[in-house]
């Protein structure tokens, strides 16, 4: 049990070396204590709760004209939240062309999204804050942040994210998938498609689509006496409750939380030693000590390789 807290341990300060280095002085995580991250891009105002974040992803390859055709009718799409009544929440993404009135001119292109964003009672500044030029083939990300079109943090139930795509003409598909604002983080929501013919020409238009929602709940490590509070992309953080600085914000890279280990260390006392030519850092705590190397994914816990 004790190595494995310590591998615990071992993990939150490896993430956290390699992203900033050390000083000549910072300190270990005694195992009495607690380190809670919070992690979420976008924080609230003042009295609100933030209460979390959902991400889209999709492939996308360009459509090809049919051969009897003029023109493309292809390459556009729209990804949108819903409420659970139905009622359009926000606009993500959608195509130029639609967004900026393709939709009077070719009325079959992404009807549902029209009949739902109303983008005839759209400003244009609004239009372009939702709207770009159809990209290049390839992954698309979106990110929904909860927030209304207002700018409101939504309150917390049951939501519908959309993602519409026109692939030929009249042919579309309708991907969707029911999520829990204020709810547990879910990583894998069910996606349904519908499509609203057999047309097979560009129906790979949209592919692999997913979401997932992340919540923004406290990550305890249970290790009691100092809680220590971090916001990703904040250089805000709290000991005990109390508003401190750091001179670096956390950030998230390939999926791990990266920040300078001393705001972590100097908060709960320990000793550390830096070695320039080894490139390694030693953290020791009465009779236990961590050794870690840049650029090596094991660490030395009392002399034991722990990857």
């Amino acid at each position: 049990m004790a190595m494995q807290k310590w591998a615990l341990i071992c993990t939150l300060l490896f993430v956290l070396v390699f992203s900033a280095g050390c000083g000549d002085k910072t300190s270990l995580i005694p195992l009495d204590q607690t380190v809670t991250a919070i992690n979420n891009n976008n924080v609230a105002q003042p009295g609100e709760n933030q209460p979390g974040e959902l991400e889209i992803s999709l492939d996308f390859k360009g459509g090809t004209k049919i051969p009897e055709a003029t023109g493309l009718a292809s390459n556009q799409w729209a990804v949108w939240i819903e409420d659970d009544s139905g009622r359009m929440v926000k606009t993500v993404f959608v195509t130029n062309f639609t967004a900026k009135g393709g939709y009077m001119i070719r009325p079959e292109s992404l009807p549902t999204w029209v009949a739902k964003a109303q983008p005839a009672a759209l400003s244009g500044a609004q239009i372009d804050a939702i709207s770009s030029a159809t990209p290049r083939s390839g992954h698309k990300t979106y990110t929904w942040d909860c927030r209304d079109e207002s700018g409101k943090v939504v309150p917390a139930g049951t939501y519908r994210f959309n993602v519409e795509g026109s692939y030929s003409w009249q042919n579309k598909v309708l991907f969707s998938g029911a999520f829990t604002v204020g709810g547990n983080t879910v990583n894998d929501i069910a996606v349904q498609a519908a499509y609203n013919s057999q047309e097979t020409h560009n129906r790979n238009m949209i592919t692999n689509v997913k979401a997932q929602y992340v919540a923004n709940n406290p990550v305890s490590i249970p290790i009691g006496q100092v809680v220590l509070n971090y916001i990703i992309g904040q250089t805000d953080y709290r000991v005990n409750g109390r508003v401190a600085t750091m001179d670096t914000a956390p950030v998230v890279q390939e999926g791990r939380t990266l920040m300078p280990i001393r705001y972590v260390t100097d908060n709960i006392g320990a000793a550390i030693q830096w070695n320039e030519a080894e490139r390694t850092v030693t953290i020791t705590q009465d009779n236990q000590n961590i050794k870690l190397k840049i650029g090596v994914n094991t660490a030395q816990i009392n002399g034991e390789s722990v990857f």
